[in-house]
């Protein structure tokens, strides 16, 4: 089953199993081209026998107002029946995109991830495994969550790189120590 042949009035992200359909609109314009791109997601996915799973289907907010706008305001995209959860922040191939547009949560999260890496190489260093085979595993597994999503988030790197360096010198230390 490919879902090529889905389309919509508003741009769409297809990535195997998983699409997003966003729409940019003015405060207090009307939504019903986002309802009618529901309803034919809808229409498609019956055609095809398939279920929508509305308990993974998000539906985010993002607002560019340096004021804070009540987000309440916007209609609420419903399909079969049941609103669409709202939520502040969303994970997309592993990015986690915020309704603020900033990354502090994106890299708490990697920041996470890549402190579990670097405890499992710190025990493998202690039970005595190989410079050489720490340094692979270190630019495989953890310097590869690390610089994941960069591209995407280095106009932020003044804020963030206190953040990320950290992990680098204290990988480089348990690799090579001084």
């Amino acid at each position: 089953m490919h879902i090529n042949d889905l389309e919509t009035p508003l741009p769409l992200y297809k990535y195997v199993d998983d699409f997003t359909i966003f729409e940019m609109c003015k405060l207090g314009c009307d939504t019903q081209i986002q309802q009618s791109a529901d309803i034919l997601v809808k229409k498609w996915s019956t055609d095809k026998n398939m279920k929508i799973n509305e308990s993974k289907t998000k539906e985010m907010v993002i607002c560019f107002f340096r004021t804070k706008h009540n987000v309440d305001t916007v209609p609420r995209i419903c399909i079969n029946d049941p609103l669409i959860e709202r939520v502040q922040r969303s994970k997309v191939l592993g990015v986690t995109i915020s309704s603020d547009l900033t990354w502090t949560v994106h890299v708490d999260n990697i920041r996470k991830k890549a402190g579990k890496r670097v405890y499992m190489l710190y025990k493998l260093k202690r039970a005595g495994v190989a410079q050489r085979d720490l340094l692979k595993i270190y630019l495989s597994v953890i310097r590869s969550v690390l610089e994941y999503p960069c591209p995407a988030w280095s106009t932020c790197l003044p804020k963030y790189c206190p953040i990320i360096w950290k992990w680098y010198k204290y990988v480089l230390m348990c690799i090579n120590p001084v």
